[in-house]
């Protein structure tokens, strides 16, 4: 019984410190989402692109980067804030 009751307390004493911590929203390397590659561009241009430093976001606990302000505003607009943090990506596929 009293076995029981230690593991019992060492259980509730363990939750606490582990309902604390949560992981991230996004994956993030040194606080760059998706290694700094503009995520809009994949759909947009079908290829990779590095984003850049001044065309940057900070989303979901990380630094999104985008090749242009026009993928940043298309982000905006299809993702981000505005759609409940849910990517359209209909809508970046058909360029809309």
């Amino acid at each position: 019984m009293s076995r029981l009751f230690i593991l019992i307390a060492a259980l509730f004493a363990i939750a606490p410190a582990t309902a604390a911590t949560t992981a991230p929203a996004v994956s993030a390397t040194d606080g760059v989402a998706i290694q700094g590659y503009d995520p809009v561009a994949f759909f947009t241009a079908g290829a990779p692109q590095k984003g850049q430093v001044e065309h940057s976001y900070e989303y979901e606990g990380a630094t999104w980067r985008f090749a242009s302000s026009d993928s940043l505003a298309t982000f905006m607009m299809t993702s981000g804030p505005h759609n409940d943090g849910r990517p359209n990506l209909r809508c970046l596929a058909d360029h809309c």
